[in-house]
């Protein structure tokens, strides 16, 4: 393309339009760029930070089990033995739905193996718990205090040891993740630094080019209307 074929007015259009062309479609690339990592980062953050949730929550109904459990020894009522027996059920489901949700969310054999191994502990402390409270109910308490002491709280202890690894695995793993997310919005961020320079130095060569389409044959017009003020009418006038 000859760009002399074109009046002075059209090419600085020209170049005012592809400039702007050039940083338009450095701003769309960018914005899709940081968008992407920001979905994908969301989505991730949502998911771990739900599950570390889960486990929290599931380790504090465990722990509360546990003291209940305790005062189940303690209590001669039997009304008040039935409340920590509802009390125990209920956070039971709740823990079995949060394990559930827990095991959905994870994304690592590390943490599936984790999961695997609570679940293993956890049955053994329910059974265990089972027989304290069967003892309780049969009015007999020295054996229910040797089973809780021997069966039920080992077992309780083993459920809390392997919660707790599933807490720091998700700790770990939200450690990670926004190590990654950094890494990505950082690779992002630079990409478009460097693609908005490559965009600059484009846009500043067009613009060259187009001054000198401009500014080459005003300088030969230039030239020519001294040579003619000088008296020298030999001088041609290049056309086309």
């Amino acid at each position: 393309m000859n760009l002399n074929n074109f009046t002075i007015s059209t090419r600085l259009a020209f170049s005012t339009c592809m400039t702007l062309l050039i940083l338009l479609v450095v701003a769309i690339f960018s914005g899709i760029q940081l968008n992407s990592v920001g979905k994908n980062s969301a989505e991730i953050i949502d998911i771990k930070v739900a599950s570390l949730i889960n486990v929290l929550e599931a380790q504090a109904l465990m722990q509360e089990n546990g003291r209940r459990i305790t005062s189940l020894i303690l209590t001669i009522q039997k009304e008040a033995r039935v409340k920590d027996y509802a009390a125990v059920e209920v956070n039971k489901k709740k823990i079995t739905t949060l394990l559930k949700a827990i095991e959905e969310q994870s994304a690592t054999q590390e943490e599936k193996n984790a999961i695997e191994k609570l679940k293993d502990s956890r049955a053994k402390f329910v059974l265990s718990f089972s027989k304290v409270a069967a003892l309780i109910e049969q009015d007999v308490q020295t054996d229910a205090v040797e089973t809780l002491n021997k069966e039920a709280f080992p077992a309780l202890q083993d459920a809390l040891n392997d919660i707790t690894t599933l807490v720091n695995i998700e700790k770990l793993a939200m450690e990670k993740n926004g190590e990654s997310i950094k890494q990505s919005i950082s690779f992002s961020s630079t990409f478009s630094v460097i693609f908005s320079a490559i965009a600059v130095i484009f846009s500043a060569l067009f613009a060259v080019l187009i001054a000198k389409s401009i500014v080459t044959p005003l300088n030969k017009a230039v030239n020519i209307a001294i040579c003619v003020a000088e008296g020298d009418l030999t001088t041609r006038i290049e056309t086309g």
